[in-house]
């Protein structure tokens, strides 16, 4: 999904723009791919607690990986989130930058989610 993405790169999509079940399923499997937990060594999951997160797929495929997986509490994900404060936020930026730049040097033409890694990289 990812054209000129970062190698390794997880692209995923939804046409609501919501997170699924499914896609989170995939992201958490990427990542045990690259973090390669173990019983010695396991990995913490920091995550909110919306419904496409906290499931028994999920739960149990952690389980199997050595994932520990802590939830925050409901409606504070604003002041308890790491990752819109320290990778979303800047991501955005970059983005919005990026692609004002882009769009001001190539006016009629339409971007694509395919193209979004060639923005951000």
């Amino acid at each position: 999904m990812l054209n000129n993405g970062p190698p390794g790169a997880l692209g995923l999509a939804q046409v609501s723009g919501w997170m699924t079940e499914d896609c989170f399923v995939k992201a958490v499997e990427h990542f045990v791919i690259h973090v390669r937990p173990s019983k010695e060594n396991p990995a913490l999951i920091l995550m909110d607690n919306h419904t496409s997160h906290v499931n028994l797929r999920v739960v149990e495929f952690a389980r199997q990986n050595s994932i520990i997986i802590v939830t925050f509490p409901p409606h504070c994900s604003h002041k308890l989130q790491p990752l819109d404060i320290t990778v979303y936020g800047p991501f955005k930026t970059r983005y919005r930058t990026t692609m004002n730049e882009w769009m001001l040097t190539n006016p009629a033409k339409t971007v694509t989610i395919y193209q979004i890694g060639q923005f951000v990289t």
